[in-house]
């Protein structure tokens, strides 16, 4: 059987594998942000200009993250566009329960794009 801790991680696998096979109402996002989600790639060759309150690995993860579709200007809002408003939401008790800045305030309406955000910071 399975394990306790093994229970959260089979049934997103299952749900994931239904959404691929048409079996959910909700359209499959397509193999990308399910890699992404699951493997949480990072991009070391970067140097980390939010390193005064963003963790590398967070940086690294969200170089990453600007190479799937959507997000190709995440990196950008956080490093120039408004690094103040980031750092305030990163450092919320439970900043999952929050917006995010800027236009990224419309991922609450796309749960899975804004779990990879989440799944980077």
């Amino acid at each position: 059987g399975l394990f306790e801790r093994h229970k959260l991680t089979f049934n997103a696998l299952l749900t994931f594998t239904l959404l691929k096979l048409g079996k959910l109402k909700e359209e499959y996002p397509g193999d990308a942000p399910i890699s992404f989600l699951f493997k949480g790639p990072m991009r070391t060759d970067v140097e980390n200009t939010l390193g005064d309150w963003l963790p590398n690995t967070a940086w690294f993860a969200v170089q990453k993250l600007i190479e799937l579709d959507g997000f190709d200007s995440f990196a950008q809002n956080m490093e120039k566009d408004a690094p103040t408003r980031f750092k305030e939401w990163f450092n919320e008790v439970a900043p999952e329960e929050q917006k995010l800045p800027l236009d990224w305030k419309r991922l609450e309406n796309e749960p899975l794009k804004k779990m990879l955000v989440l799944r980077c910071l």
